[in-house]
C-alpha cells in the first residue's frame, strides 16, 4: 500500500499528473476521423456562337423605276409609233431615257379573254439606239424586251353591257399578255382618234438586293423546329416595309457539316425574314416562316442546310411585315453538326 502510495506521488513530483489528466491523455492520443469536404461544382463553359454581327441597319433593296408612254397610229390592220421610255432608281435622276419603236398588227384571237372588244391590236417593240444603261426589266414598260414571249396589246369597244345590266362605253384596255402571266389597264370616255393614240403605261418600280444576288441554286430549307438556345445573340431592326432594314450575321461553314439556324421574336402581330446567302453572295433561300416565334402568335423562320462549300455564309435578318412597331427586337442561333 505504502508503495502504491509513493509511485503516485513520484507521478505529481515529476510530471505534475492526475489520475484524470492520465485518463483524458489516453482518450486525445486516438487518430481523428478525418472531416468531410464538399466537392467543387465545375461549370460548364459556354460555347462561343458561330454568328458573328458583320453589317447592323444596312438598307436591303432599292427600288428600280420603269415608265412608259405609248404614241402611235393606227392605219387599216397595223398599228405604229413609238414607246417613250425612262428608268430610274428611286429617287434618283433618270439614268436611261430612249424610244422604242412600236409595230404591231390586228388581231382576232389575242383579246379573246376580255369582256368586251371592237378591235384588238397586239405589238412588239425595237431598239432605236443601244443603251447599255438601260435594263428593260419589267414587261409593263417594256414588254418584249422584258420578256421575248410576251406580246403588248391596245383594245376598244365603243358600247357594251354586261349580264348585270352595267354598261361602259368608250374603253380601252392596253397591257400586255404571254404565254403564263399578263397584265393591263381599263379606261373609261376615252376618246379615239386613230392618229394620235396615247397611251399612260404608268410607272412600275421592282424591289433589287443590295446584299446578294438571285442565281439559279435556290432552295427550300425551310424548318418547322426552332433552334434558340441560351446564348442566343440579340439584335433589334428597324421595322419599314417600303424600305426594310437589315442585319447580316455570318458563319463559318466547312462541307459535311449541317447547320441548324432559327430567327425568333416575341413581338407579336410581325413577320421576320431569314435570307440565307452562300460564300459567293447568291441567294440559297429566303426561308418561309414555319417554326412558331416565342410570341406564339406568327410563325418565325427556321432552316436546315447540309454543307457542301467551306466558306463564310451569311444569315440576313429583316423584318417582313409589321403593325405599331417603329423597331423589332429579335434573337437568332445557329449550330452544326
Amino acid at each position: 500500500m505504502l508503495r502504491f502510495t509513493s509511485l503516485i506521488t513520484t507521478c505529481l513530483l515529476l510530471h505534475g499528473c492526475t489520475d484524470t489528466e492520465e485518463a483524458t491523455k489516453d482518450e486525445t492520443n486516438e487518430p481523428e476521423a478525418p472531416t468531410e469536404t464538399e466537392e467543387p461544382e465545375i461549370t460548364e463553359p459556354e460555347e462561343p456562337s458561330l454568328l458573328t454581327l458583320a453589317e447592323q441597319g444596312v438598307l436591303l433593296e432599292s427600288q428600280r423605276w420603269s415608265s412608259a408612254v405609248i404614241r402611235a397610229q393606227i392605219e387599216n390592220d397595223t398599228i405604229t409609233g413609238v414607246v417613250e421610255y425612262a428608268e430610274n432608281w428611286d429617287g434618283e435622276p433618270t439614268y436611261c431615257q430612249t424610244e422604242l419603236e412600236l409595230t404591231g398588227e390586228l388581231s382576232e384571237t389575242l383579246c379573246e379573254d376580255l369582256d368586251f372588244s371592237d378591235w384588238c391590236f397586239g405589238f412588239t417593240v425595237e431598239l432605236v439606239e443601244d443603251l447599255q444603261e438601260c435594263v428593260f426589266f419589267i414587261e409593263d414598260t417594256s414588254f418584249n424586251l422584258a420578256d421575248p414571249d410576251v406580246v403588248g396589246f391596245v383594245s376598244y369597244v365603243e358600247s357594251a353591257t354586261f349580264e348585270d345590266g352595267s354598261t361602259v362605253s368608250n374603253q380601252v384596255e392596253y397591257g400586255f399578255m404571254g404565254e403564263n402571266v399578263a397584265a393591263y389597264t381599263a379606261e373609261e370616255d376615252w376618246t379615239f382618234d386613230p392618229q394620235n393614240v396615247v397611251l399612260d403605261m404608268g410607272s412600275y418600280g421592282q424591289s433589287i438586293p443590295n446584299l446578294y444576288s438571285v442565281c439559279d441554286d435556290e432552295q427550300n430549307l425551310s424548318s418547322t423546329e426552332i433552334y434558340i438556345s441560351e446564348t442566343a445573340q440579340q439584335g433589334t431592326v428597324a421595322c419599314d416595309s417600303w424600305e426594310p432594314i437589315a442585319d447580316v450575321w455570318t458563319v463559318d461553314l466547312q462541307a459535311g457539316q449541317v447547320l441548324s439556324a432559327s430567327l425568333d421574336t416575341q413581338a407579336d402581330g410581325v413577320e421576320m425574314r431569314l435570307i440565307f446567302v452562300d460564300p459567293t453572295g447568291c441567294l440559297i433561300d429566303d426561308i418561309w416562316p414555319e417554326a412558331p416565334c416565342s410570341s406564339g402568335a406568327e410563325d418565325c423562320p427556321s432552316l436546315n442546310y447540309p454543307v457542301t462549300t467551306d466558306g463564310q455564309y451569311q444569315l440576313i435578318v429583316t423584318s417582313d411585315w409589321c403593325s405599331g412597331f417603329d423597331e423589332i427586337e429579335y434573337s437568332i442561333d445557329a449550330m452544326v453538326e
